[in-house]
Protein backbone atom coordinates (compact mmCIF):
# COMPACT_ATOMS: atom_id res chain seq x y z
CA UNK A 1 0.00 0.00 0.00
CA UNK A 2 1.15 3.52 -0.63
CA UNK A 3 1.96 5.87 1.73
CA UNK A 4 2.90 4.94 5.74
CA UNK A 5 0.29 4.75 8.42
CA UNK A 6 1.89 6.89 10.74
CA UNK A 7 2.50 9.63 8.53
CA UNK A 8 -1.47 9.41 7.58
CA UNK A 9 -3.70 10.04 10.56
CA UNK A 10 -4.69 13.86 9.83
CA UNK A 11 -6.52 11.82 6.45
CA UNK A 12 -8.16 9.51 8.72
CA UNK A 13 -10.61 11.99 9.98
CA UNK A 14 -12.28 12.56 6.28
CA UNK A 15 -15.02 10.71 6.36
CA UNK A 16 -15.32 7.25 4.92
CA UNK A 17 -18.13 7.66 2.31
CA UNK A 18 -19.85 4.20 0.31
CA UNK A 19 -20.20 4.39 -3.14
CA UNK A 20 -22.51 2.31 -5.13
CA UNK A 21 -24.86 2.49 -7.86
CA UNK A 22 -28.31 3.36 -6.50
CA UNK A 23 -26.93 5.64 -3.65
CA UNK A 24 -29.35 8.78 -3.27
CA UNK A 25 -28.14 12.25 -3.65
CA UNK A 26 -26.11 13.91 -1.03
CA UNK A 27 -27.53 17.30 0.67
CA UNK A 28 -26.08 20.50 -0.05
CA UNK A 29 -24.34 20.61 3.45
CA UNK A 30 -22.86 17.07 2.66
CA UNK A 31 -21.67 17.97 -1.13
CA UNK A 32 -19.34 20.76 1.13
CA UNK A 33 -17.12 18.35 2.61
CA UNK A 34 -14.04 16.06 1.92
CA UNK A 35 -14.56 12.30 1.33
CA UNK A 36 -12.42 9.54 1.30
CA UNK A 37 -14.35 6.91 -1.13
CA UNK A 38 -14.98 3.37 -0.11
CA UNK A 39 -15.55 1.61 -3.37
CA UNK A 40 -18.34 -1.21 -3.12
CA UNK A 41 -17.44 -4.68 -4.55
CA UNK A 42 -20.16 -3.56 -7.83
CA UNK A 43 -17.27 -1.29 -8.64
CA UNK A 44 -14.33 -3.26 -9.03
CA UNK A 45 -12.80 -6.42 -10.30
CA UNK A 46 -10.30 -8.27 -7.12
CA UNK A 47 -8.41 -11.29 -7.14
CA UNK A 48 -6.43 -12.58 -4.53
CA UNK A 49 -2.80 -14.35 -5.32
CA UNK A 50 -0.06 -15.63 -4.02
CA UNK A 51 2.43 -14.02 -6.12
CA UNK A 52 7.01 -14.27 -6.29
CA UNK A 53 7.00 -10.90 -5.67
CA UNK A 54 8.19 -8.67 -2.60
CA UNK A 55 7.03 -5.23 -3.67
CA UNK A 56 3.82 -3.78 -4.63
CA UNK A 57 4.97 -2.19 -7.81
CA UNK A 58 5.87 -5.84 -8.93
CA UNK A 59 2.91 -7.13 -7.70
CA UNK A 60 0.94 -3.70 -9.29
CA UNK A 61 2.83 -4.83 -12.78
CA UNK A 62 1.59 -8.06 -12.86
CA UNK A 63 -2.46 -7.09 -11.93
CA UNK A 64 -3.55 -6.18 -15.99
CA UNK A 65 -2.31 -9.70 -16.89
CA UNK A 66 -4.65 -11.28 -14.54
CA UNK A 67 -7.15 -8.90 -14.00
CA UNK A 68 -7.65 -8.50 -17.97
CA UNK A 69 -9.11 -12.25 -17.54
CA UNK A 70 -12.03 -10.86 -15.32
CA UNK A 71 -13.07 -7.79 -16.95
CA UNK A 72 -10.79 -5.27 -16.17
CA UNK A 73 -10.18 -2.68 -19.43
CA UNK A 74 -6.63 -1.37 -20.17
CA UNK A 75 -7.52 2.41 -19.19
CA UNK A 76 -8.77 1.18 -15.86
CA UNK A 77 -6.84 1.89 -12.70
CA UNK A 78 -5.03 -1.18 -11.44
CA UNK A 79 -4.19 -1.44 -7.57
CA UNK A 80 -2.80 -3.70 -5.30
CA UNK A 81 -2.37 -4.39 -1.27
CA UNK A 82 -0.98 -7.50 1.23
CA UNK A 83 -3.79 -8.87 2.74
CA UNK A 84 -1.89 -12.21 5.25
CA UNK A 85 -0.33 -14.28 3.08
CA UNK A 86 -1.47 -12.91 -0.17
CA UNK A 87 -1.46 -9.95 -2.72
CA UNK A 88 -4.80 -8.69 -3.27
CA UNK A 89 -4.96 -6.97 -7.31
CA UNK A 90 -8.04 -4.89 -7.92
CA UNK A 91 -9.20 -2.60 -10.84
CA UNK A 92 -11.58 -0.16 -11.12
CA UNK A 93 -12.98 1.84 -14.15
CA UNK A 94 -12.10 5.81 -13.29
CA UNK A 95 -15.02 7.07 -15.53
CA UNK A 96 -17.58 5.00 -13.29
CA UNK A 97 -16.34 6.31 -10.34
CA UNK A 98 -16.16 9.90 -11.60
CA UNK A 99 -20.20 9.41 -13.35
CA UNK A 100 -21.73 8.19 -9.93
CA UNK A 101 -19.84 11.49 -8.10
CA UNK A 102 -21.50 13.45 -10.28
CA UNK A 103 -24.42 11.60 -9.34
CA UNK A 104 -24.50 12.11 -5.44
CA UNK A 105 -23.14 15.93 -6.31
CA UNK A 106 -19.59 15.54 -5.67
CA UNK A 107 -16.46 15.99 -7.62
CA UNK A 108 -13.21 14.98 -7.76
CA UNK A 109 -12.00 18.02 -5.60
CA UNK A 110 -14.33 16.09 -2.60
CA UNK A 111 -12.13 12.91 -2.47
CA UNK A 112 -9.23 12.49 -0.86
CA UNK A 113 -8.12 9.03 -0.50
CA UNK A 114 -9.89 5.61 -2.11
CA UNK A 115 -10.23 2.69 -0.10
CA UNK A 116 -11.58 -0.73 -1.43
CA UNK A 117 -14.27 -2.78 0.73
CA UNK A 118 -11.71 -5.84 0.63
CA UNK A 119 -9.29 -4.08 2.77
CA UNK A 120 -12.17 -4.18 5.81
CA UNK A 121 -13.13 -7.72 5.45
CA UNK A 122 -13.04 -8.31 9.19
CA UNK A 123 -15.55 -5.82 9.87
CA UNK A 124 -18.10 -6.57 7.02
CA UNK A 125 -18.21 -10.46 8.72
CA UNK A 126 -21.20 -8.45 10.39
CA UNK A 127 -23.04 -7.94 7.18
CA UNK A 128 -23.53 -3.41 6.74
CA UNK A 129 -27.37 -2.41 5.08
CA UNK A 130 -26.61 0.17 2.70
CA UNK A 131 -29.37 2.23 1.20
CA UNK A 132 -30.22 0.81 -1.84
CA UNK A 133 -31.20 -2.60 -0.23
CA UNK A 134 -28.15 -4.19 -0.86
CA UNK A 135 -25.49 -5.51 2.13
CA UNK A 136 -22.13 -5.65 2.18
CA UNK A 137 -20.93 -8.67 3.68
CA UNK A 138 -17.93 -11.31 3.64
CA UNK A 139 -18.16 -14.74 2.25
CA UNK A 140 -15.04 -16.69 2.67
CA UNK A 141 -13.01 -13.83 2.89
CA UNK A 142 -14.07 -11.80 0.08
CA UNK A 143 -16.39 -8.90 0.43
CA UNK A 144 -19.69 -8.79 -1.27
CA UNK A 145 -22.47 -7.05 -2.56
CA UNK A 146 -25.57 -8.94 -1.87
CA UNK A 147 -29.36 -8.18 -1.92
CA UNK A 148 -30.48 -8.41 2.17
CA UNK A 149 -33.02 -10.67 1.30
CA UNK A 150 -30.78 -13.22 0.80
CA UNK A 151 -29.48 -12.96 4.51
CA UNK A 152 -30.28 -15.77 7.05
CA UNK A 153 -33.69 -13.92 9.11
CA UNK A 154 -31.82 -14.43 12.12
CA UNK A 155 -29.33 -11.84 10.84
CA UNK A 156 -29.54 -8.04 11.69
CA UNK A 157 -27.37 -6.10 9.49
CA UNK A 158 -25.83 -2.90 10.65
CA UNK A 159 -26.55 0.72 9.20
CA UNK A 160 -23.67 2.68 7.69
CA UNK A 161 -23.49 6.00 10.27
CA UNK A 162 -23.01 2.87 13.20
CA UNK A 163 -20.48 1.36 11.60
CA UNK A 164 -17.95 3.57 8.94
CA UNK A 165 -16.82 6.14 11.80
CA UNK A 166 -15.64 2.96 13.94
CA UNK A 167 -13.64 1.03 11.32
CA UNK A 168 -10.55 1.30 11.79
CA UNK A 169 -8.13 2.04 8.69
CA UNK A 170 -5.69 -0.63 8.41
CA UNK A 171 -4.34 0.66 4.79
CA UNK A 172 -3.61 4.47 4.64
CA UNK A 173 -5.80 4.30 0.81
CA UNK A 174 -4.23 4.73 -2.89
CA UNK A 175 -4.78 8.42 -4.77
CA UNK A 176 -7.75 8.49 -6.83
CA UNK A 177 -6.55 8.44 -10.52
CA UNK A 178 -9.18 9.90 -12.35
CA UNK A 179 -7.99 9.50 -15.71
CA UNK A 180 -7.03 5.55 -15.15
CA UNK A 181 -3.33 5.86 -15.30
CA UNK A 182 -1.77 2.21 -15.14
CA UNK A 183 0.86 3.11 -12.89
CA UNK A 184 3.26 0.44 -11.21
CA UNK A 185 5.11 2.92 -9.14
CA UNK A 186 2.71 3.87 -6.22
CA UNK A 187 3.19 7.52 -5.09
CA UNK A 188 5.55 6.10 -2.08
CA UNK A 189 8.42 4.21 -5.05
CA UNK A 190 7.85 7.68 -7.42
CA UNK A 191 8.99 9.58 -4.29
CA UNK A 192 12.06 7.39 -3.65
CA UNK A 193 12.74 6.93 -7.20
CA UNK A 194 12.46 10.82 -7.47
CA UNK A 195 15.24 11.09 -4.62
CA UNK A 196 17.68 8.53 -6.09
CA UNK A 197 17.55 10.43 -9.47
CA UNK A 198 18.05 13.45 -7.28
CA UNK A 199 21.06 11.90 -5.53
CA UNK A 200 22.15 10.33 -8.38
CA UNK A 201 22.70 13.87 -10.11
CA UNK A 202 24.64 15.33 -7.73
CA UNK A 203 26.73 12.39 -7.82
CA UNK A 204 27.30 12.54 -11.31
CA UNK A 205 27.47 16.23 -10.75
CA UNK A 206 30.42 15.70 -8.22
CA UNK A 207 32.23 13.04 -10.27
CA UNK A 208 31.98 15.53 -13.12
CA UNK A 209 34.23 17.74 -11.19
CA UNK A 210 36.43 15.18 -9.42
CA UNK A 211 37.10 14.28 -13.29
CA UNK A 212 37.94 17.83 -14.18
CA UNK A 213 40.48 17.91 -11.76
CA UNK A 214 41.79 14.48 -12.26
CA UNK A 215 41.85 15.78 -16.15
CA UNK A 216 44.17 18.70 -15.11
CA UNK A 217 46.43 16.43 -13.22
CA UNK A 218 46.99 13.70 -15.69
CA UNK A 219 47.76 16.12 -18.14
CA UNK A 220 50.49 18.13 -16.24
CA UNK A 221 51.65 14.45 -15.65
CA UNK A 222 51.92 13.44 -19.39
CA UNK A 223 53.92 16.73 -19.83
CA UNK A 224 56.52 16.11 -17.14
CA UNK A 225 56.59 12.19 -18.96
CA UNK A 226 56.91 12.91 -22.42
CA UNK A 227 59.50 15.80 -21.85
CA UNK A 228 62.79 13.42 -22.33
CA UNK A 229 60.62 11.35 -25.18
CA UNK A 230 59.21 13.50 -27.19
CA UNK A 231 57.96 11.05 -29.62
CA UNK A 232 55.52 10.34 -26.90
CA UNK A 233 53.74 13.69 -26.81
CA UNK A 234 52.03 12.90 -30.45
CA UNK A 235 48.84 11.26 -29.73
CA UNK A 236 48.95 9.37 -33.05
CA UNK A 237 51.76 7.74 -31.35
CA UNK A 238 49.79 7.31 -28.01
CA UNK A 239 47.19 5.50 -29.79
CA UNK A 240 48.97 3.07 -31.68
CA UNK A 241 50.78 2.14 -28.91
CA UNK A 242 47.32 1.87 -26.72
CA UNK A 243 45.69 0.06 -29.55
CA UNK A 244 48.56 -2.49 -29.49
CA UNK A 245 48.16 -3.33 -25.96
CA UNK A 246 44.71 -2.93 -26.09
CA UNK A 247 44.62 -5.96 -28.78
CA UNK A 248 46.64 -8.18 -26.73
CA UNK A 249 44.29 -8.07 -23.76
CA UNK A 250 41.53 -8.63 -25.53
CA UNK A 251 42.89 -11.76 -26.70
CA UNK A 252 44.29 -12.87 -23.40
CA UNK A 253 41.13 -12.07 -22.23
CA UNK A 254 39.44 -14.40 -24.72
CA UNK A 255 41.66 -16.89 -23.99
CA UNK A 256 41.06 -17.25 -20.10
CA UNK A 257 37.48 -17.29 -21.12
CA UNK A 258 38.07 -20.12 -22.94
CA UNK A 259 39.45 -21.77 -20.68
CA UNK A 260 37.15 -21.30 -18.36
CA UNK A 261 33.92 -22.80 -19.88
CA UNK A 262 36.53 -25.65 -21.20
CA UNK A 263 37.29 -26.68 -17.80
CA UNK A 264 33.46 -26.84 -16.29
CA UNK A 265 33.59 -29.63 -19.43
CA UNK A 266 36.17 -31.74 -17.35
CA UNK A 267 35.13 -34.12 -14.61
CA UNK A 268 35.67 -37.33 -13.54
CA UNK A 269 33.96 -39.10 -16.69
CA UNK A 270 35.79 -36.70 -19.41
CA UNK A 271 39.24 -36.09 -20.14
CA UNK A 272 41.01 -33.60 -21.98
CA UNK A 273 43.40 -35.61 -24.08
CA UNK A 274 44.33 -32.34 -26.11
CA UNK A 275 44.53 -29.09 -26.02
CA UNK A 276 46.60 -26.31 -29.03
CA UNK A 277 46.15 -22.95 -29.12
CA UNK A 278 48.03 -20.54 -31.37
CA UNK A 279 47.62 -17.06 -32.58
CA UNK A 280 44.83 -18.08 -34.89
CA UNK A 281 42.68 -20.21 -32.71
CA UNK A 282 42.73 -23.27 -30.33
CA UNK A 283 41.66 -26.54 -30.89
CA UNK A 284 40.41 -29.24 -27.92
CA UNK A 285 39.61 -32.75 -27.87
CA UNK A 286 37.98 -34.32 -24.64
CA UNK A 287 37.39 -38.00 -24.43
CA UNK A 288 33.96 -39.49 -22.90
CA UNK A 289 31.76 -42.29 -23.40
CA UNK A 290 29.13 -42.11 -25.87
CA UNK A 291 26.12 -41.33 -23.36
CA UNK A 292 28.04 -38.64 -22.09
CA UNK A 293 29.27 -36.64 -24.94
CA UNK A 294 25.74 -35.58 -26.65
CA UNK A 295 25.24 -33.90 -23.14
CA UNK A 296 29.12 -32.34 -23.07
CA UNK A 297 27.82 -31.21 -26.02
CA UNK A 298 24.89 -29.28 -25.61
CA UNK A 299 26.80 -27.98 -22.75
CA UNK A 300 29.45 -26.70 -25.17
CA UNK A 301 27.02 -25.17 -27.20
CA UNK A 302 24.97 -22.97 -24.55
CA UNK A 303 28.47 -21.80 -23.88
CA UNK A 304 29.19 -20.78 -27.22
CA UNK A 305 32.05 -23.33 -27.70
CA UNK A 306 31.79 -24.76 -31.72
CA UNK A 307 31.79 -28.17 -30.70
CA UNK A 308 31.55 -31.74 -32.82
CA UNK A 309 31.15 -35.46 -31.61
CA UNK A 310 34.10 -37.99 -33.67
CA UNK A 311 33.74 -41.00 -32.13
CA UNK A 312 34.84 -40.92 -28.48
CA UNK A 313 35.87 -37.52 -28.78
CA UNK A 314 34.36 -34.20 -28.52
CA UNK A 315 36.17 -32.05 -30.68
CA UNK A 316 35.89 -27.58 -29.94
CA UNK A 317 37.54 -25.73 -32.18
CA UNK A 318 37.67 -21.80 -32.50
CA UNK A 319 39.18 -18.72 -34.33
CA UNK A 320 40.07 -15.69 -31.54
CA UNK A 321 37.77 -12.65 -32.64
Amino acid sequence: MEGSPALNFKRRKRPLLPLYSGMPPLSKPQRKEKYDLLLTPQLFVLKREKLPVRFAFEARRLAPSILEELGAQSDWTYEVFKQADDWVLLSYDPKKIKRLLQESGLEEENIGRIHFAQEFAESFKNPLLLENGDVLVTVGDIVTLMPEKLLPKETHPRKPETVFPTLTRVHPGFHFRGRGEHHWLGSRETLGLSLALVLLGISWFAEGIRDHRMQSVLQEKLLIATKDHPALADSITRKNIYSHYRSLDRKQRQIRNVMKKIGTLLGRDSKLSKLTLDERGYHVIIEASPSLLISLKERASSLQLPAKISGKQLQIEGNWQ
